[in-house]
């Protein structure tokens, strides 16, 4: 596009008033926002206000304290000799329950008396097995 007197009048008039960005001044006068602006510098205008807003400084968050976890006291040595099933200790009517991490050395099985056949003494089968109600095998 080539500047006229009547174009470069129309920009200085809306490059004075600021309200309008210089995209909606080149689509007033049919060019690109860059010819604005490139126009605008070697006519020597001021420079516009910057309206972009500048991000706000926010304070950095406070670390959290965790809370300390309460650590049980493991059993005492006697009651673990007492209550520890190894697996080859364990028959077939004693519950077959790990008890503890199989990487400590107090690991143990369950051994209470199984129910049903199962391998598992009744509180177990009930940890072990999902027993589906009547209603929900008839929906």
């Amino acid at each position: 596009m080539e500047w006229n007197l009547n174009s470069i009048s129309k920009l200085k008039r809306l490059w004075k008033k600021g309200a309008i960005s210089t995209s909606e001044i080149g689509d007033k006068l049919g060019v690109t926002k860059n010819a604005v602006v490139g126009k605008a510098h070697r006519l020597g205008l001021d420079a516009r206000k910057n309206k972009v807003i500048k991000k706000i400084k926010r304070k950095k968050a406070k670390p959290k304290i965790l809370e300390k976890k309460t650590v049980l006291p493991k059993k005492s040595k006697k009651t673990q000799k007492k209550n520890t099933l190894g697996l080859m200790d364990l028959k077939n009517d004693m519950c077959h329950w790990p008890m503890g991490d199989p990487r400590d050395p107090d690991f143990s099985f369950c051994g209470a008396k199984t129910v049903n056949g199962k391998p598992y003494c009744l509180r177990h089968c009930t940890d072990a097995y999902n027993v589906k109600s009547k209603e929900k095998k008839q929906g």
